[in-house]
């Protein structure tokens, strides 16, 4: 589900990817070039832009981060799942959860978003506490922005972890133009890159991976459960 309609486009503009550490309650991302962790802090403000699925994780037996393609409907779309040696395993996300998981894999959220004060696309993963989260927000994402105001704590056991608090805002006019304006980027590329699902989009698509494949980080296991029952939600 898109903010705005299509143009034409080749690459992927977004520039970096988000991550929300459960442990510290901060969202970072790997900055590529300095090869650190930038900390964006505990709260920020965004505009969504468009919402896909994907997998995310980390492989014991190849020692390397676990990473996917990204889809729209998980129903419909397969799934590849990747390591840096290689393919792992395809399909729908129903039929290969279970092998997935076992891979050392986990369901994710990519959303696509514009980063209050910034005129670019990134990219926010949300896996475990914050995916729940999200998914249980009350937000009409095409009509307001988003703010994380701060984080609640979550407990299971011993382990405490933080899970963001996303809440509504009302656009501001200035940002909404500048996210419609970087929704017709993103959509020429996600477009073109459904339409050429062939040996050119898959070269495509691990240039791509090779761009935002930073180091994951050590996480905590969440086990909160959403109880929307959607179809194209894997749990």
């Amino acid at each position: 589900m898109s903010l705005t309609r299509n143009t034409t486009g080749s690459i992927n503009p977004a520039t970096k990817l988000i991550d929300f550490n459960g442990e510290t309650g901060i969202f970072d991302y790997y900055d590529k070039e300095k090869k650190e962790n930038i900390e964006l802090g505990t709260k920020i403000e965004f505009i969504v832009l468009n919402e896909l699925s994907g997998i995310t994780g980390w492989s014991d037996q190849d020692e390397s981060a676990i990473w996917s393609n990204e889809v729209e409907k998980t129903t419909e779309e397969e799934l590849t799942i990747r390591t840096k040696k290689g393919v792992l395993i395809s399909g729908l996300y129903r039929k290969i959860k279970k092998d997935v998981i076992s891979l050392g894999g986990k369901y994710c959220k990519i959303v696509y978003i514009k980063l209050k004060g910034e005129d670019t696309i990134s990219r926010l993963r949300l896996k475990g506490a914050a995916l729940s989260a999200w998914i249980n927000k009350k937000i009409n994402t095409k009509a307001q922005s988003i703010i994380v105001s701060g984080t609640e704590e979550g407990k299971k056991g011993s382990i405490k972890y933080k899970v963001p608090k996303f809440e509504a805002k009302d656009f501001d006019d200035k940002d909404y133009a500048k996210a419609v304006e970087l929704d017709q980027e993103l959509l020429a590329f996600l477009d073109e890159r459904k339409e050429t699902n062939n040996e050119k989009s898959e070269e495509m698509q691990e240039v791509v991976n090779d761009v935002f494949n930073d180091e994951p980080k050590e996480e905590i296991e969440d086990p909160t459960k959403s109880k929307i029952k959607t179809e194209d939600l894997p749990f």
